[in-house]
């Protein structure tokens, strides 16, 4: 990651936390009316306004209504929150995986690079050693035709093992370097 995407994606976070806070807050807020103020509101009104039981009758006709109407929006709303959560939980977890995964497909590009590399050295040096190997059945052969001749005959096969012998010295310093 860049240095700017890095801020990027910590002021972000800052932000996201930030809102995440101030949900749980409003959430702790609409908790505490709902289980502390909204049953003492309503105790306090029965022991202040009502008097009669007709009245008594009207209040608690007013509540069956507002009771479900409350319900439906308070459910709603912690069920809206507790899945916004989940669902940057969700988001967070999918955005590592999919950094994971280019890091894991950047690392088998690389190895697949390296693999590469080392089987093109194992294919040269298997020619280097195909080639050392003929050169040194070329220097055998001079050798053994060179023991097996007259003093006439020797200069050529001298010629023709010192040749070989070159050849194969070559080889080996070419595997040499391939080989370092």
């Amino acid at each position: 990651m860049t240095e700017q995407n890095q801020a990027k994606a910590i002021t972000t976070t800052d932000a996201d936390f930030q809102m995440r806070r101030f949900r749980e807050y409003v959430t702790a807020t609409i908790a505490f009316v709902v289980v502390i103020v909204y049953p003492l509101g309503v105790t306090l009104l029965e022991l202040t306004l009502v008097t009669t039981p007709e009245a008594h009758e009207r209040l608690k006709d007013m509540l069956l209504f507002i009771n479900p109407i409350l319900g439906f929006v308070l459910g709603f709303y912690f069920n809206k929150s507790s899945s916004e959560t989940r669902a940057e939980s969700a988001e967070s977890t999918a955005r590592n995986a999919s950094v994971t995964a280019v890091q894991a497909s950047q690392a088998r590009d690389e190895a697949l690079d390296a693999e590469k590399e080392a089987m093109e050295k194992v294919d040269e040096a298997r020619g280097l050693i195909d080639e050392m190997g003929e050169a040194a059945m070329k220097l055998e052969t001079a050798e053994a035709t060179s023991r097996t001749l007259s003093d006439d005959e020797t200069a050529p096969a001298a010629a023709s093992s010192a040749a070989a012998r070159q050849d194969l010295l070559r080889a080996w310093e070419r595997a040499k370097k391939v080989l370092a």
